[in-house]
């Protein structure tokens, strides 16, 4: 699907259209409230500035394809283009006919939203959110009040609370070790996104469930009543307190699977409070896993565990036999999913670059990734080097080649690059800040680093002092004809101009010329 974000405050509201536009809704409010707090940007951003209201819609499967060669038509989920492209025109319609003065006028506050199951669009005021949540550790209080007057109440209780505190815990680590487990399929894939990833959610869904059906069954017999229950969901109320507090557009995922598991607690009710549940946890499970690609599974493992304590009422007749055989056969589905997962491969990543220091003549191949089938025989003598990121840097020997021209001089206060035609990207970077930076007549701020995309080929910046020095790199697309052909499975890593390109580099020392160019066609 294409779930639906309103942007950021101050911009208007256009939330308030009197019925959901998209004939399949999907929009969270907790995702929205998530995307407040971190610094990423989106194309909405440069009107949201302008005091312009919008949505965002965009789709996030296929992880692996992002910002890749393998982002492709050829690629594209026609469902997910089909659902963006229903919600963009019904949402266009909406508001030809919508009197859209109203949403000139900023909201003073966000509401909480969230659909089901993509058929229905659910929004109240934020304004709802701690009425509801009062009403809710009411309902709990008056329920576990009447637990507790039962035989041992206070010892099923207590008991309860431990079990799930053990129970996410362990969730968490199994977690871990599945992320462990998985290092061999992330390895060289695309933002380490496993081909298999849906499958291996299902392997670690599965195998968290194994482990929570075991570990309550051994204990259902000892937690007798409701108490028990009412003990585990008490990690629930504080979680939803907490999210009243601190993130208001989050506390829908919580208070109705509360609600349900509360629910679940009268006669014959568990199993209808157990599918309301799943309605709201197993969505939001599924699109946390995708956003996060498995990399932080202890995450996912500990999520999976706390979602399945509301669904103990349903899981109850299920636990009291005190049989392996559910969690056996909830464990064989989950490798059953793994084996599926495994047996799913795609292309691998591969960085090679060509680099020429055109002040020494050095020339290098260049790698930000270990060797394999296509840059092992050119790093074979390869020497290891950190570039100040989480990626290694292998450098060895090139034969070096005919390149073009790239001319660096500081004139009469003038920073003047000639660069070569089809340049990519310039990047002109200094061992200190450089004051009195411009650009024509506008001035540019000190940096250590300035980077040009698609640079003119005469390049001309304001610059009084270069300081001690100056570092400029012009990166041409592809490799020299020396470089073998990358072989089939292999795509670009995406890290922009450290791949399949050519690197010219040259300094301009403090009190001097930069040497003479390299000659070349």
């Amino acid at each position: 699907p294409s779930p639906c974000s309103p942007p950021p405050p101050p911009t208007p509201r256009p939330a308030r259209l009197p019925a959901p536009p998209a004939p399949r809704p999907h929009a969270s409010s907790l995702m929205y409230a998530l995307y407040k707090t971190l610094p990423n940007d989106t194309d909405l951003t440069v009107f949201k500035r302008r005091g312009l209201a919008g949505l965002n819609f965009a789709f996030v499967g296929r992880w692996r394809h992002y910002h890749t060669a393998l982002d492709t038509p050829a690629n594209l989920d026609r469902r997910s283009l089909q659902h963006h492209g229903a919600s963009a025109l019904a949402l266009s319609r909406r508001l030809l006919e919508a009197d859209l003065a109203p949403l000139a006028v900023a909201a003073p506050a966000d509401g909480v939203y969230f659909d089901l199951a993509g058929r229905v669009l659910v929004h109240y005021p934020v304004a709802w959110v701690w009425p509801l949540t009062l009403l809710a550790v009411l309902a709990f209080g008056v329920l576990s009040w009447r637990a507790l007057g039962e035989p041992q109440g206070p010892w099923h209780f207590v008991t309860g609370m431990a079990a799930a505190a053990a129970t996410v815990a362990a969730g968490a680590v199994v977690g871990f070790a599945f992320g462990a487990l998985l290092e061999g399929f992330r390895a060289g894939m695309p933002h380490r996104d496993p081909c298999g990833a849906r499958a291996f959610e299902g392997a670690l869904a599965g195998s968290v469930l194994a482990l929570t059906l075991l570990g309550w069954g051994l204990l259902a017999r000892r937690i007798e009543g409701r108490a028990g229950i009412l003990g585990a969901l008490v990690w629930w109320v504080v979680l939803l307190v907490a999210a009243s507090a601190l993130l208001p557009g989050g506390t829908y995922l919580l208070l109705w699977p509360l609600a349900a598991a509360l629910a679940g607690l009268a006669p014959g009710a568990a199993l209808p409070a157990a599918a309301a549940a799943l309605l709201f946890l197993a969505p939001f499970w599924h699109s946390l896993s995708l956003l996060l690609g498995f990399s932080i599974p202890a995450v996912l493992g500990g999520l999976a565990a706390l979602a399945f304590i509301p669904l103990l009422p349903a899981l109850r007749p299920v636990l009291l036999p005190r049989s392996p055989v559910p969690a056996g056969a909830a464990l064989l589905v989950a490798a059953a999913a793994f084996a599926a997962g495994a047996a799913r491969d795609g292309p691998r990543v591969s960085t090679l670059a060509y680099v020429a220091d055109l002040d020494s003549g050095e020339t290098l191949w260049q790698s930000l990734l270990p060797a394999d089938a296509w840059t092992g025989p050119l790093l074979e003598n390869a020497t290891a080097a950190s570039p100040g990121t989480a990626l290694p840097l292998l450098t060895a020997p090139a034969p070096a080649v005919p390149l073009p021209d790239l001319a660096v001089r500081h004139d009469a206060g003038r920073l003047v690059i000639d660069c070569p035609p089809g340049t990519l990207e310039l990047r002109v970077t200094a061992a200190e800040p450089l004051e009195g930076l411009a650009l024509g007549d506008t001035p540019l701020p000190a940096t250590t680093t300035l980077v040009w995309i698609a640079p003119p080929q005469a390049v001309e910046l304001a610059l009084a002092d270069p300081g001690r020095g100056i570092r400029v790199q012009a990166a041409l697309p592809g490799l020299p004809g020396i470089a073998p052909p990358r072989p089939e499975g292999f795509v670009p890593a995406p890290v922009g101009t450290a791949t399949d390109c050519t690197l010219l580099r040259r300094s301009l020392e403090r009190g001097g010329p930069a040497a003479e160019p390299a000659r070349g066609p």
